[in-house]
């Protein structure tokens, strides 16, 4: 059976996202990141993620999901902020509230994530509107850990 971990990423503007990873026994230096769409979600299916975790299992390869700012339709998203008590705020999110330009800041911490990991090489895969995100990163960041990108129903939204 397979053991996914909930995860937390702090993107460098300071917001907090949940995910989920996945690590194969056989571990390698490549990891697939999973992007989802417009008012998607990490968790929303779960028959993708163990269909990419059993590809991942076979292939040695690490694979994560994780929210970004545009999860969900209207969302409230974790900040750090050292100046409260719980050393933490929280903002308005969600497609209804989300700035596209954010996600840069939101596939930089996953593929740090990733990397912190171990991973030498991640390849984007992105669906819906994921796939616009994960393009516009890889076009705008030059990443060098990003290897490539999959687009998966890419729309023009």
């Amino acid at each position: 059976m397979m053991s996914f971990f909930l995860i937390e990423i702090v993107t460098k503007d300071k917001l907090v996202h949940q995910g989920v990873y996945f690590e194969s026994p056989k571990k390698n230096k490549k990891a697939i990141l999973w992007v989802h769409g417009l008012t998607d979600n990490f968790y929303g299916d779960q028959v993708t993620l163990e269909t990419f975790a059993d590809y991942c299992e076979k292939e040695g390869w690490g694979f994560a999901s994780f929210n970004n700012r545009g999860h969900d339709i209207v969302s409230s998203i974790a900040k750090i902020d050292k100046r409260k008590p719980k050393g933490r705020t929280a903002i308005a999110g969600g497609s209804a509230y989300e700035d596209f330009r954010g996600c840069l800041y939101d596939i930089d911490g996953a593929v740090t994530f990733l990397a912190r990991q171990g991973y030498s090489e991640v390849v984007l895969m992105g669906i819906s509107t994921g796939a616009n995100k994960a393009c516009y990163y890889a076009g705008s960041r030059r990443d060098p850990r990003v290897v490539a990108v999959v687009l998966a129903s890419a729309i023009s939204d």
